[in-house]
C-alpha cells in the first residue's frame, strides 16, 4: 500500500487505466472525484520516476484527462453552415 493506497491501484495506474484507478482511489480513501484525480496525478508523476518501466506513451502525458479529448471539434466538417446564397 502506498500513501494508503492499494497496490492495485498503482497497478491499475500503469496500466492506464485511469477510471478504475480513480474509482479505486475514491474508494479506498473516501475523497471526492476531484480530489482523487489530483492523487491520480500526483501518483502517476511518482510511477513515472520510481517505476521507468511505465510505457512511454504514459510519460507523454501524465494528465488523467486530457482537455483536448473531451472537446467537440471546432472545426467539425458535420455541421453545414448556411450561406445565404
Amino acid at each position: 500500500m502506498s500513501g494508503g493506497l492499494p497496490e492495485s491501484v498503482d497497478h491499475d495506474i500503469a496500466e492506464g487505466r485511469t477510471i478504475v484507478a480513480i474509482k479505486g482511489i475514491c474508494d479506498s480513501l473516501g475523497c471526492s472525484i476531484r480530489e482523487a484525480v489530483d492523487i491520480y496525478a500526483a501518483r502517476h508523476e511518482e510511477l513515472l520516476r520510481d517505476r521507468p518501466t511505465i510505457s512511454p506513451s504514459d510519460r507523454t502525458n501524465s494528465s488523467p484527462c486530457p482537455e483536448s479529448s473531451h472537446r467537440p471539434n471546432a472545426n467539425n466538417s458535420s455541421r453545414q453552415r448556411s450561406t445565404g446564397s
